[in-house]
């Protein structure tokens, strides 16, 4: 984590790094005439692409530097993609759709830097409806995405959070039932974008945003993609809102940011129940629930619960052992 942190800082210097990178159009393309098959190149060399028949193993072998060629075709995913901590990684489809058969986002960005993502076609294929995003990025800064099919069939198109620069542009936004949702995420750029047919386009963004958005894209008026009745995990939380007991359970069923806090959060959880040995992780689960007391104790404050939750994360994330 303290290594992460040390290049975050560094790549907000002054020097502006995105010089450095090479653009997708000047590495050839491996996809030429093949289908169902991606490639790795490295961008600083010029080695063979890496070819892979399993997609999931090209994602899982990428590395800072690597310029990922998905060729034509529909991959079947039966896990969301979730990417951490990838620097100046473009991940380009060539009429190539990614569909995931689960309840998760299709694609998260975590602690992203100068990534990414073009020519996709992202969709959820698990019936008429979908509690998760179509891509989520997080904790990330100077990612792109271009050129597009973001098709919802849930919650968010895109969930944005905490991110820094982000460009959206030229991608098709719909069948969500938010097409955009944006928090803390300063300088995000979006033009050229079409949003359609989602029951909402935006969610927590203010009018004067929504009108320079409004200009620089096509939004079309709200469509008919209705969220189904309130049961089950049909926000962003990863728990059961159907059962939400308390004032604060209920609070973060209705405040998608909240939501999407309580999701990140939970993962991680999970994540040091994994790594961590019977000892670490028994002390870790007595603070949880230490901090699920404190937390309740916010009642409907949602400004209290999201600084409870972004303390956890922050305190998860440092407990994660040294890479």
């Amino acid at each position: 984590m303290k290594q992460s942190h040390f290049w975050r800082g560094l790549f907000r210097g002054p020097i502006l790094m995105s010089a450095l990178l090479i653009s997708p159009q000047v590495l050839a393309n491996p996809c030429q005439g093949k289908t169902d098959i991606a490639y790795i190149n490295s961008q600083k060399s010029t080695a063979t692409p890496t070819p892979y028949r399993k997609l999931a193993q090209a994602f899982a072998e990428l590395k800072n530097g690597d310029h990922l060629s998905i060729c034509a075709g529909t991959y079947r995913l039966y896990a969301g993609i979730e990417l951490s901590d990838l620097r100046d990684v473009v991940i380009e489809g060539h009429n190539a759709s990614l569909v995931t058969q689960v309840d998760m986002p299709v694609v998260t960005l975590h602690n992203a830097y100068q990534v990414t993502l073009k020519g996709l076609r992202l969709v959820h294929d698990i019936g008429d409806w979908c509690a998760q995003n179509t891509l989520e990025i997080y904790d990330s800064e100077q990612v792109t995405v271009i050129n597009n099919d973001l098709d919802g069939s849930g919650y968010f198109g895109v969930a944005l959070s905490s991110s820094r620069h982000t460009t959206l542009k030229d991608n098709l936004i719909h069948n969500a039932f938010y097409g955009l949702g944006k928090w803390d995420s300063p300088s995000t750029q979006i033009s050229g974008n079409t949003f359609a047919n989602n029951e909402h386009n935006f969610n927590d963004i203010d009018d004067d945003e929504i009108a320079a958005i409004t200009k620089n894209n096509t939004v079309t008026p709200a469509g008919k993609r209705k969220r189904p009745n309130p049961s089950g995990n049909t926000g962003l939380a990863l728990f059961d809102c159907s059962k939400a007991g308390n004032d604060t359970e209920k609070t973060i069923c209705r405040t998608p940011q909240l939501g999407l806090l309580d999701s990140r959060m939970t993962k991680l959880y999970y994540a040091h129940k994994r790594i961590q040995s019977q000892a670490d992780f028994r002390a870790i689960r007595r603070h949880q629930r230490d901090w699920l007391r404190l937390r309740n104790s916010c009642g409907a404050d949602s400004d209290c619960v999201r600084q409870m939750y972004q303390n956890r994360i922050n305190t998860l994330m440092d407990l994660l052992p040294e890479k």
